[in-house]
């Protein structure tokens, strides 16, 4: 672990997860690092929060190291320190989408992941934000390609990969990335 200045249980489960798994499954983890110390109560979760500025669970899973979540979860302060968890319905995503002027899809994705993946279960999408034209098959025919990168400059494969992703898989399909750019060497 000195060789790759490994100090910490989070740090060995986030730079060599294999190494990790195998120090746990032969119970060396104490060795390696000694007893744990960090043991989380609420005043010290509370104090990581504010300190790292963590506004939501998931934040809390992913940056804070040593079961915090776990803790916070058994001392029942999830909704204390983040509000209550919302449960979507039909209803509150149609007001939720009203009340924050959402306009598109990825918006929606954005500001609200949950929300998103329950009006696409519920197949509310298109009747909140109209059929999604990325649903339409050809959009991107061989001259409609020619003139995005003639329009855009674009000069290289990677350009117009970067600019318009559908453009340069289309292209791809259609095999024409050497007529716009020459061939590839």
């Amino acid at each position: 672990m000195k060789d790759n200045n490994i100090k910490t249980r989070y740090e060995l489960q986030t730079k060599a997860v294999g190494a990790y798994v195998a120090a746990l499954k032969f119970g060396l983890l104490n060795d390696l690092f000694g007893e744990k110390e960090l043991k989380w109560t609420e005043e010290s979760i509370r104090q990581f929060v504010k300190d790292n500025n963590i506004k939501t669970r998931k934040e809390l899973v992913t940056k804070a190291p040593g079961g915090a979540y776990d803790a916070a979860r058994r001392l029942g302060i999830l909704n204390d320190l983040f509000g209550e968890k919302t449960q979507w319905t039909e209803e509150n995503i149609r007001q939720f989408v009203k009340d924050n002027n959402i306009k598109t899809r990825s918006e929606l994705q954005t500001k609200a992941k949950s929300a998103y993946d329950v009006a696409l279960k519920f197949g509310l999408l298109d009747d909140l934000f109209g059929e999604n034209k990325a649903k339409e098959r050809n959009y991107w025919t061989e001259e409609s390609i020619k003139q995005f990168v003639k329009d855009n400059n674009i000069k290289t494969r990677s350009e117009l990969e970067a600019k318009a992703c559908g453009a340069y898989a289309t292209a791809r399909r259609l095999g024409i990335l050497d007529d716009l750019f020459g061939e590839k060497i």
